[in-house]
């Protein structure tokens, strides 16, 4: 008797894989864009001040935890601007008691944001690791189901 077998299951499972992933990707990368621009360094500069620089504990869910809030005013075309934006596709997981000592309150720092929205800042103009490591590994994973659709397709 001759037994077949039918792959239909998981190769619908690949394609919403590699869909899922693509989108991730390109959300993850789009939002990092649009957030810093390619290059935040080409961005317009102001000088800012640090106003608030502490390591907070949280309970989120029974579970405690630290974070970490730097937060830095500066002035746009007469406009007052309030951020906490360290860097681009950052999380409190990068930073470490290091950030709060490079910036204690009342530094002055270099403000780097968004010509047509100002309010949209960053004072390391770099990607997160956070931010880079999820849009490699999604893009990543695109690819790898990708090319595993493609082997599996010839295969039939």
């Amino acid at each position: 008797m001759h037994e077949t077998t039918d792959d239909t299951g998981n190769g619908c499972i690949l394609v919403f894989l590699a869909l899922f992933s693509f989108a991730a990707f390109l959300y993850l990368s789009y939002t990092t864009y649009m957030y810093c621009g390619f290059n935040p360094k080409k961005n317009p500069k102001v000088e800012g001040v640090i106003i608030k620089s502490s390591i907070e504990q949280s309970n989120w869910e029974r579970r405690r935890g630290y974070s970490i809030d730097v937060t830095y005013e500066y002035h746009v075309d007469g406009n007052k601007y309030l951020s906490n934006r360290v860097c681009c596709g950052s999380s409190a997981n990068d930073f470490s008691k290091e950030i709060i000592q490079k910036y204690p309150v009342g530094s002055k720092v270099s403000v780097y944001y968004r010509a047509k929205k100002p309010n949209m800042s960053v004072i390391e103009p770099r990607i997160g690791r956070s931010g880079a490591v999820m849009t490699f590994a999604f893009g990543f994973l695109f690819l790898a189901t990708l090319l595993l659709s493609i082997f599996q397709a010839k295969k039939q």
